[in-house]
């Protein structure tokens, strides 16, 4: 069955299930083509950001998934959580929101790490929230979620192409953007 994540439920199994391989295969290609991205046997993952702006990874047939084809769609909120969003949810504390809040007016560095679904994006999101709207800020991603909610915001995404025979190859990476 298809699996849904809830925050308090975890994972869910569903009622929807597909029955056939080359329709959970054609399914793929469909949410691969929605995104403007490929996906194939010869490029079998994907990471992606769908029109509605939920990130998509996929896999495609058995290539590098021994049970076929897969697919995880992250949703975002349209409106991202807020700093105080985060305290009443136990994500934050003061503290620690107030801590970050100094480290930006001080053009502080830090790093946000954690594991898939762990509230990276969201955190940084609401903390970028607290920086001075007079600021400028360049996001580098390689598939595009962040939404600071500053005006003078510039957002680099990385570029895969597809390189036949000798054609030179027009991607863009993360060192690329930063550069």
């Amino acid at each position: 069955p298809i699996y849904v994540w809830h925050s308090k439920y975890e994972s869910i199994p569903t009622n929807v299930t597909f029955t056939d391989e080359q329709i959970a295969n054609d399914f793929i290609i469909k949410l691969a083509h929605k995104s403007e991205k490929h996906i194939s046997s010869a490029q079998p993952m994907l990471d992606a950001m769908l029109p509605e702006k939920h990130r998509l990874a996929a896999t495609f047939m058995k290539e590098v998934s021994t049970r076929g084809s897969t697919f995880c769609i992250r949703k975002f909120r349209e409106d991202p959580f807020s700093v105080i969003d985060l305290i009443k949810r136990g994500t934050l504390n003061e503290r620690i929101a107030a801590y970050f809040w100094l480290l930006l007016e001080n053009k502080m560095s830090f790093m946000i790490v954690g594991g898939t679904g762990a509230g990276k994006t969201s955190t940084l999101n609401a903390i970028l929230s607290l920086m001075s709207q007079n600021d400028k800020i360049v996001t580098v991603e390689e598939v595009p979620e962040l939404s600071p909610p500053l005006a003078n915001w510039t957002q680099l995404n990385s570029r895969q192409s597809f390189q036949f025979g000798s054609s030179a190859s027009t991607s863009i990476n993360l060192f690329d953007l930063v550069k």
